[in-house]
């Protein structure tokens, strides 16, 4: 029972009932939400009240803040059919010994699989009593690093049991903590969390053995330095300053902009950074990770990425290089535009062309994060959200919503398109498929319409039909090709 709850477990409530229900039959509202949407009715949910989602299978998700749910529900219900994930942490489950409680995160899982998304879990320690400290969140506070239990054995114990609790609620997917390479989620250093990741795994598995474990995604900037310093090792100094220039294009520190990285233009410049107690701190944790991978500790390499699309495949051919054989799943995903030169209709481009090239390349779930800013966690926005605080959808939320819907139903198929002039991704639904595809040198060409892919019909990122014709021209924003061919035929024809 996943993306969404089974209907016929729902119980019909007859003051909100928007069509009749009978027999489990899935009845109510249709909508477009990732193909066709059905809605059942159901008892309230303090944190979602409404009729039960039903949309198709998709390889897209969203993560939004509960806190601020009722101004995106909508927005929310408009992409189902996805992933999202929770942050539990054992300090807060359990704020004594002894007194855990699970109330607040059931109504969290059960809203979102109402909301038609699979709920991922990942499980933090946080700082209380289990870690001996003072630091300890309080209410309404941002949350505190999580620090190593005093008693391992309990801290299992804690995992194994909300592993068991959740998996009866239909939940299979943990991660071991969120972003250990940072200080502001992970307090101690590596060796600590290759222990704490160890027996985690053990006790996600002791409490479900079909469980599915991931590691704590390491935070997005991370894998520059680590990147760069391996090329820098292999004796490439060039390719290690291109490439950490080319990650951070975005982070470097200049006049109007909030990047946090030192431009670099020489090995000896490079070299200096990446002797950065972050950047060492980067490493270590990726060589913990790529062991745990090793161990078979961890099933899911679970990605988070808000560099420039450009740079995805390299990081995820590295990623397979270190870790053969990883499934990866893109947990956290999305555009960092720090500063005031932030452009809405790139912004747009490239939420297109992230996504779609992740699922070229293999990655997925691809769970989109933030859905929107909030004000009261920071002062100024860094990671892109979809919508405006408001609601109001910019047009990255128009992109982000029609490229779910093209990738959105069961046994679809995704494969990387990669001609001298084009590059995307080809879904194959059949006897049918969709192309998305843009230049590859970011430079206008002009596609011919023949062969297999004559009568296709094509439309910009917003979903909008162009003319129709013999050809399109095809520039670095994507274009939509819908084919009456399997993607193998459409992809042919691109020559």
């Amino acid at each position: 029972m996943t993306r969404g709850l089974a209907t016929a477990a729902v119980a019909c409530v007859a003051a909100l009932t928007l069509a009749a229900c009978s027999s489990g039959d899935s009845s109510g509202d249709v909508s477009d939400a990732g193909g066709e949407v059905t809605t059942t009715t159901l008892a309230p949910n303090q944190y979602f009240n409404g009729p039960v989602v039903e949309a198709a299978p998709n390889p897209l998700g969203l993560k939004w803040s509960w806190k601020n749910f009722a101004t995106f529900q909508q927005q929310v219900i408009s992409v189902a059919g996805g992933t999202t994930f929770y942050e539990v942490d054992w300090c807060e489950m359990e704020p004594t010994r002894g007194s855990v409680t699970y109330d607040d995160t059931d109504e969290i899982v059960e809203a979102a699989q109402r909301l038609g998304y699979e709920i991922y879990l990942k499980l933090r320690v946080g700082s209380c009593w289990a870690t001996g400290s003072t630091n300890v969140e309080t209410q309404g506070a941002p949350k505190v690093p999580s620090e190593m239990p005093l008693d391992l054995d309990a801290y299992a114990a804690w995992v194994t049991e909300t592993v068991r609790h959740y998996s009866a609620r239909d939940v299979h997917t943990y991660a071991i903590e969120n972003e250990v390479n940072t200080k502001n989620q992970w307090a101690p250093g590596a060796a600590d969390y290759a222990t704490l990741l160890a027996r985690g795994a053990a006790a996600v598995r002791a409490g479900d053995p079909s469980a599915k474990v991931a590691d704590s995604g390491l935070a997005s900037i991370g894998y520059g330095t680590v990147l760069a310093a391996d090329q820098l090792a292999a004796g490439d100094g060039a390719g290690a300053v291109a490439t950490y220039s080319a990650f951070y294009a975005r982070r470097i520190k200049k006049s109007g902009s909030g990047g946090r990285f030192v431009a670099v233009g020489s090995v000896p410049e490079l070299s200096k950074e990446l002797a950065d107690d972050d950047a060492v701190r980067n490493r270590s944790f990726f060589d913990v990770t790529v062991a745990a991978a090793a161990a078979k500790q961890i099933d899911v390499w679970q990605l988070h990425y808000y560099e420039p699309e450009a740079e995805l495949a390299q990081v995820v051919a590295w990623v397979r290089q270190k870790a053969p054989a990883q499934a990866i799943g893109g947990w956290e995903l999305g555009v960092a535009w720090p500063g005031d030169d932030y452009d809405p209709a790139q912004h747009a481009v490239e939420t297109t062309q992230l996504f779609a090239g992740a699922l070229a390349l293999g990655v997925q779930p691809d769970i989109y994060l933030p859905e929107a800013f909030s004000p009261d966690a920071r002062d100024n926005e860094i990671w892109r959200g979809l919508w405006e605080p408001s609601g109001t959808p910019r047009l990255a939320a128009s992109a982000f919503t029609q490229l779910a819907h093209a990738t959105s139903g069961d046994g679809n198929t995704f494969a990387q398109i990669s001609t001298p002039a084009l590059t995307g991704l080809a879904v194959g639904k059949g006897d049918k498929s969709t192309l998305v595809v843009w230049s590859a040198s970011g430079q206008p060409s002009t596609l011919t319409l023949a062969g297999s892919l004559e009568g296709a019909t094509a439309s910009d990122i917003d979903g909008r039909p162009l003319p129709p014709g013999a050809a399109v021209t095809v520039g670095a924003s994507p274009v939509y090709l819908d084919a009456a061919v399997a993607a193998a035929q459409a992809v042919a024809a691109l020559g």
